[in-house]
């Protein structure tokens, strides 16, 4: 797996669904779930795999997650510099 870590790609985003998102442990639905993230939580992305994920990390309270989330579900909200 190559993660692409295109600045342009990089930066905040807000969650988008109706139920829930996965963070995975893998660019893939068949992957270990990490995390379950509700509409409006927010990721850092770091970059992309090609096809519809984002490598990304997420913090709830003290707990870190670094996983990947389908593209399709989130909005970019701030880029990093």
């Amino acid at each position: 797996m190559n993660v692409n870590f295109n600045r342009k790609t990089q930066g905040v985003y807000r969650v988008h669904v109706n139920t829930r998102l996965n963070l995975r442990a893998q660019p893939s639905t068949d992957s270990t779930v990490l995390a379950s993230l509700k509409n409006g939580a927010v990721v850092i992305v770091t970059g992309y795999v090609a096809g519809d994920f984002y490598s990304c990390i997420y913090i709830s309270g003290d707990a870190l997650f670094s996983g990947f989330v389908s593209k399709k579900y989130i909005k970019k909200e701030v880029e990093l510099l």
